[in-house]
């Protein structure tokens, strides 16, 4: 059975920093996976492409990925692209 955690809105005003340290921690507790909130709080995507250059194997992810009105999707894929490259994938 694989365990993850949510690290979501029980995390509002910490740190980036500590916020990377979390996950480190979490992957040297056995933990298979962490979930990131986009809700008041960093772009959930930036902190996975920072966990992601300090992890090896826990899996990272976050639910809802916000899109915005009046954006396109070139600047979407723009966006998402970076964040794969940090992370090793």
């Amino acid at each position: 059975m694989k365990i993850g955690v949510y690290g979501g809105n029980v995390r509002r005003g910490a740190t980036l920093n500590s916020l990377v340290d979390e996950v480190a921690q979490m992957e040297k507790r056995g933990f298979a996976s962490y979930w990131f909130s986009q809700v008041d709080s960093y772009d959930a995507l930036t902190v996975i492409a920072l966990a992601g250059q300090q992890t090896s194997t826990i899996e990272l992810g976050v639910g809802v990925v916000p899109t915005y009105p009046g954006t396109h999707t070139p600047w979407h894929s723009r966006r998402l692209q970076p964040t794969c490259w940090p992370a090793g994938d």
